[in-house]
């Protein structure tokens, strides 16, 4: 699958696929590529997703990490297997051909100076081609939420607007505006790359004095219920397709980096640019925190105070047992107005969970419990509640990575 349509980047790459897996004799059975172009990428993850058929794999890429937060995509990465990743196509900064422009250094003076003036036409929005305007905007010191990004369905419609200088300046991949490049149509002034990837080849951002490259990586996806020896034999036949010719004469004439990932080194390498897409997207204001919050979404909201209501329980238990000198206790020495106020305060906090944030409505939970239990020192039980929710809250979000819900504080 292509989730996108035919003649762009992950089309032209599942096609590839498809065809050096097929006649290097790779793969066994026939096969095909099927397209289910819109929203970035993730109506053809939800179909990849709904299918749950180890013999559909998918073609992705760092567009579809945007799209699937500003889409509020109801389906992840995390409901994938990831394959394996395939390379890194570089981003290009490209104008008119008859533009004032003559390097990129002279399009940054103008943008420094007013970016509003400046528009940049590229692919879908919170896509590549808009993350990297947004990284240049910050490297310049230009607040990406000035940016006037020109939001297009695909490279082909983004070209169109290049060449007849209805943007001051278009983003997009080498491989996919270089022929119209070497037809004089339109004019390459920086690439996204550390280094020039070959011969011909603009000068880097790096080069104008930016510190930034960014690439736009394709991977290989599998539906959530493809089993441990199905994804090794894919894993397996991806990895023998690279070390085809046919592959590295396609990394070379494209000037695609080879970057071949697999395993948890892959799932890792996901992660960690999920983290800095949503970051990036913020800085452009397309998501809010809560947006950014998939993995905490995905486990679903109701966890965490489940989590605390059986913390809870159980401390009830062992305080009664405690209290009954180590003996079950009789049902009449059981307070149970501290016991129905105790669920009153559960069922509160589950409900403010949301709207008021993790850190107001825990720490009000503590609070609450602390006093509902006897305890008299109401500073001690405020600077409690503070400092344990404060704690829990820096570990999800900083250490494990799952964003709690900010409410109020948002």
């Amino acid at each position: 699958m292509a989730p996108a349509n035919p003649g762009g980047g992950w089309d032209q790459t599942a096609r590839l696929v498809q065809q050096l897996l097929s006649t290097g004799r790779i793969l066994p059975v026939p096969s095909e590529v099927i397209n289910r172009g819109g929203a970035g990428g993730t109506i053809g993850l939800a179909e990849l997703v709904a299918r749950d058929d180890p013999h559909t794999i998918m073609v992705m890429g760092r567009v579809m990490l945007g799209s699937i937060l500003t889409n509020e995509s109801a389906v992840t990465l995390k409901d994938t297997v990831p394959l394996a990743l395939l390379l890194d196509e570089y981003e290009i900064i490209a104008v008119p051909a008859d533009s004032k422009y003559r390097t990129f250094e002279d399009l940054l003076t103008d943008f420094k100076r007013d970016p509003q003036r400046i528009s940049w036409g590229g692919g879908s929005a919170g896509g590549t081609d808009h993350i990297l305007v947004a990284m240049i905007a910050q490297a310049a010191g230009v607040d990406p939420k000035n940016i006037n990004y020109i939001a297009y369905a695909g490279g082909g419609e983004s070209a169109v607007s290049v060449m007849g200088g209805n943007v001051s300046a278009g983003v997009s991949g080498y491989s996919e505006w270089r022929p119209y490049a070497d037809a004089g149509k339109m004019r390459f002034l920086a690439i996204s790359s550390a280094e020039r990837p070959g011969p011909g080849s603009p000068p880097t951002i790096r080069e104008s004095g930016l510190n930034l490259s960014v690439s736009n990586w394709r991977a290989v996806v599998a539906p959530p219920g493809t089993d441990a020896v199905t994804r090794a034999w894919l894993t397996e036949a991806l990895r023998r397709m690279r070390q085809s010719r046919g592959w590295q004469d396609a990394l070379r004439n494209n000037y695609w980096a080879d970057s071949f990932l697999t395993g948890s080194d892959l799932e890792n390498f996901i992660e960690r640019e999920m983290d800095s897409n949503a970051q990036i997207l913020r800085s452009i204001g397309l998501v809010t925190d809560d947006q950014s919050t998939a993995e905490y979404a995905a486990v679903g909201a109701f966890v965490f105070p489940v989590l605390v209501a059986i913390g809870l329980l159980l401390s009830s238990a062992g305080a009664l047992y405690e209290r009954a000198g180590g003996q079950r206790a009789p049902l009449q020495q059981i307070d149970w107005r501290t016991v129905a106020g105790a669920c009153v305060l559960l069922v509160a906090y589950a409900l403010l969970f949301n709207p008021l944030g993790y850190l107001l409505a825990t720490a009000g939970f503590l609070f609450s419990i602390a006093r509902l239990f006897g305890s008299r020192s109401a500073v001690r039980d405020a600077v409690f509640s503070v400092v344990t929710s404060a704690s829990v809250y820096a570990l999800f979000n900083f250490v494990l990575k799952i964003g709690l819900p900010s409410g109020v504080f948002g």
